[in-house]
C-alpha cells in the first residue's frame, strides 16, 4: 500500500489560527490568555471565534467554541470524525491514532495500489483528504495545534539530532543546512535514510516526519 503522511500541522494550521485570533474580538479569560491553556488543560479562545465560525456557516465549530474553550475531548472527537471519513473513502491508518507528547495527532494514511499507478493513488488519496478535511476540522485542529507547539529549543535539538543521524547514514549535509536550513535537497536521493532518521525524531515530538523534510 502507498503511504501518505497527513497532518493539518502544528506549523501550517497554526498560522491560520493566528490570523483568526488576530482579527476577532473579545476578552481573554481571567485565568489564562488566548492561545494558552487554562487550569483544566483547555485552550482559551477569543469569544469572537464562535461568532466568526457561525458567520462562515460552520455551526459545529461555533457550538464547540461557544464557551470560549476548546478541550482535548472536543479536538479528539473532530479528529476521529475526519479519520473515519477518510477510512470510508479507502484510506487506512498507517499507525495507531495516538496523540504525541504534545497532545497533537500526526496522522498517516495508507491507500491501496491502483492499476493506473502511483499518480492515480496520489490523486485518490488527496481527493479523500480534501473531501474529509471539513472547515470544522481545519478550524478546531488549527486552534488546538497552535496551543501545543514544540518550543524553539525542542525544534533546534530535533534538527541537530536529525542531521547527526543523516550524516551517520553517509549523507553529506552542508553546514548551512545543518545550522537550520532546509534538508530536503540533500535527502532526495536517499529517502530511506531520511525515513529511518526522521521517524524517531518526529515521534519524540509527536509530529509528522513530513515537517522535517522541509526543515
Amino acid at each position: 500500500m502507498r503511504r501518505i503522511i497527513f497532518t493539518l500541522g502544528i506549523f501550517t494550521a497554526a498560522a491560520v489560527a493566528g490570523t483568526w485570533l488576530f482579527f476577532t474580538g473579545g476578552s481573554p479569560a481571567a485565568d489564562a490568555s488566548p492561545g494558552s491553556l487554562d487550569r483544566d488543560g483547555r485552550v482559551v479562545v477569543w469569544p469572537g471565534q464562535a461568532e466568526l465560525a457561525r458567520s462562515e456557516g460552520d455551526l459545529l465549530a461555533a457550538e464547540i467554541l461557544s464557551d470560549g474553550r476548546l478541550s482535548y475531548e472536543e479536538y479528539d472527537r473532530v479528529t476521529r470524525a475526519f479519520v473515519a471519513c477518510v477510512e470510508a473513502r479507502g484510506g487506512q491508518l498507517a499507525r495507531p491514532l495516538v496523540p504525541g507528547p504534545l497532545q497533537v495527532y500526526a496522522i498517516e494514511f495508507a491507500f491501496p495500489p491502483r492499476a493506473e499507478g502511483d499518480a492515480a493513488i496520489a490523486a485518490a488519496s488527496q481527493a479523500a483528504v480534501d473531501a474529509c478535511a471539513s472547515p470544522t476540522y481545519a478550524r478546531i485542529s488549527a486552534i488546538w495545534s497552535q496551543a501545543h507547539q514544540p518550543s524553539p529549543a525542542q525544534l533546534r535539538d530535533a534538527h541537530v539530532q536529525l542531521v547527526g543521524c543523516l550524516r551517520a547514514e553517509g549523507l553529506e549535509i552542508p553546514e548551512a543546512a545543518a545550522a537550520g536550513g532546509s534538508l530536503l535537497p540533500f535527502v532526495r536521493d536517499d529517502m530511506d535514510a531520511f525515513v529511518r532518521c526522521s521517524g524517531p525524531v518526529s515521534d519524540a515530538l509527536g509530529m509528522s516526519p513530513a515537517y522535517f523534510a522541509g526543515t
